[in-house]
């Protein structure tokens, strides 16, 4: 029978081993992207006709052809300010400024990095989003926050995170639904919880989506179970 794609991964530090029939097995390695693929990626993310060499390469020494952590590089450097100070260095200072940027090694220390630069206001905002799950709406969200913002409020708040490419509207952009824009942001923002903190939220969500499907035969139960679940509340 057909199997679905898979990829190879690490397990405890370990390479996990498939062991599916050569004859009808299509093995795909996939490398770094190319030089100028990686560059235009970036100019892509940050919607920039042109980039400076030395921004490129900077960029690139660091994150080298992980697309992903491409994107997160060059999203921290316009979330921090340092892109818009560089476009505006003249070219003679630039390799100085160039020098004094501090860009994490490692994609997860990068993530934290940016959420930890965002404001307490949207930070309480991604981390409450993150303990939801890789997909939320308004109503959950608002019931689980701490202050219940007003709908206007917590729509900005949203909005700067979309504009920093944490989380997402659907495609159409009609609802109250919201994705995170890649599931490691989720797990970071999520392990960022104090445990206690973590317990508390799931409380919340699991309270308001029991309340929010009383009576309805298509209750999402799994979803409640795994809240009260995390929250420690066996009996519920």
């Amino acid at each position: 029978p057909r199997q679905p794609p898979r990829r190879p991964g690490r397990l405890e530090g370990l390479e996990a081993q498939l062991e599916l029939p050569a004859a009808s097995t299509t093995v795909i390695r996939l490398g770094e992207l190319a030089q100028d693929a990686a560059v235009e990626l970036v100019r892509t993310a940050l919607d920039l006709p042109q980039l400076p060499e030395q921004v490129g390469q900077a960029i690139l020494s660091k994150a080298r052809g992980n697309p992903l952590f491409l994107e997160q590089v060059a999203r921290s450097m316009r979330q921090s300010g340092a892109l818009e100070r560089l476009m505006n260095t003249p070219s003679f200072k630039l390799a100085q400024e160039m020098a004094a940027l501090d860009i994490p090694d490692r994609l997860q220390a990068l993530l934290m990095s940016r959420i930890d630069s965002l404001s307490n206001a949207n930070r309480d905002v991604l981390r409450t989003a993150a303990v939801i799950g890789g997909s939320f709406d308004l109503p959950a969200l608002r019931s689980a926050l701490d202050s219940g913002p007003g709908q206007a409020m917590l729509e900005g708040r949203l909005q700067e995170l979309s504009r920093f490419d944490f989380v997402q509207r659907p495609e159409d952009g009609q609802g109250q639904g919201f994705r995170f824009k890649h599931s490691l942001i989720q797990e970071i923002a999520y392990d960022s919880l104090l445990f206690a903190r973590r317990r508390q939220l799931h409380r919340r969500v699991a309270m308001h989506l029991e309340a929010a499907h009383a009576g309805q035969p298509d209750a999402p139960y799994e979803v409640i179970v795994h809240h009260y679940s995390r929250c420690g509340d066996s009996p519920k």
